[in-house]
């Protein structure tokens, strides 16, 4: 049975294999829970801006025809304290509300070493934060990490969808 393009589903589009394995985790962490939650993890293009070209040219149609399509567009932002606007500039606005942008303020790898865990396991640990609502709260969990912070707003946006998906 393929997913209902009217109800809400995730698509997430990681830029390479590192954030495929954060968006993997946070995948496995909302299928071991509620199995038939409507995530799908995109192959990656092989970098932020590849990324963000993929997104463009291939996604933005498909958005425009199924209202219920979240994508989250995982990058690294490689210390550019420019790199979110840059992000948004291939977002239209008709979709705007509907796409986010997360990351490592670095790069995974980075991350792995803070957490101490890998890329899967930091992957799940974020996706119970959001099922949980602690990334709303912003408190006390990894989205206050100075690996993650700056993806505040995107992810205080993000939690209510992802709550909304395993309800």
């Amino acid at each position: 049975m393929g997913i209902n393009k009217e109800r809400p589903h995730l698509h997430l589009l990681p830029e390479d294999d590192q954030d495929a394995d954060l968006a993997k985790g946070f995948l496995l962490h909302l299928k071991e829970n509620w199995r038939t939650v409507p995530v799908m993890v995109l192959p990656p293009p092989g970098g932020w801006l590849k990324a963000l070209e993929y997104f463009r040219d291939n996604l933005i149609a498909d958005m425009r025809r199924c209202k219920g399509r979240r994508t989250v567009i995982v990058i690294d932002f490689d210390e550019d304290d420019d790199r979110r606007r840059k992000a948004q500039s291939f977002i239209p606005d008709d979709v705007a509300d509907r796409v986010f942008v997360v990351g490592s303020w670095k790069e995974p790898k980075d991350l792995k070493k803070a957490f101490g865990l890998n890329c899967e396991a930091i992957g799940r640990k974020i996706a119970g934060e959001c099922v949980a609502g602690e990334c709303v709260n912003y408190t006390g969990n990894s989205w206050e990490h100075p690996l993650l912070d700056h993806n505040a707003g995107e992810v205080r946006r993000l939690g209510p969808l992802v709550r909304e998906l395993v309800s």
